[in-house]
């Protein structure tokens, strides 16, 4: 699990999964992408990222190539820099279902 922060609740939720988490991932970055993978030792083109943001989820994977899944987010409680960026989200989202790249 990559996370941009590293809560006790997102330690709990990795630790539900059984999966490895990688916090503070500072998301887009690569680096964080890169870390995860080398921690499962997988390859960036045999993985697959899912998020619920464009522009840190999406953005980050492709930078590292991996695939992505974007879901529509499961709280509507969000960090005020998130909210920005949900703002900035709409109008790439509108050309994406323009041109049938996304379908949602």
């Amino acid at each position: 699990m990559l996370t941009n922060n590293y809560s006790r609740q997102s330690r709990e939720v990795a630790k539900r999964l059984g999966v490895p988490i990688v916090g503070s991932a500072f998301k887009p970055l690569p680096a964080g992408f890169r870390r995860t993978l080398a921690q499962l030792a997988v390859r960036p083109d045999a993985a697959l990222a899912v998020g619920d943001q464009l522009f840190t989820d999406v953005l980050g994977a492709k930078l590292v190539g991996m695939r992505a899944i974007v879901v529509k987010p499961l709280s509507g409680r969000e960090f005020p820099t998130t909210k920005i960026l949900r703002m900035l989200e709409r109008p790439v989202y509108s050309r994406l279902r323009r041109t049938g790249t996304f379908a949602a």
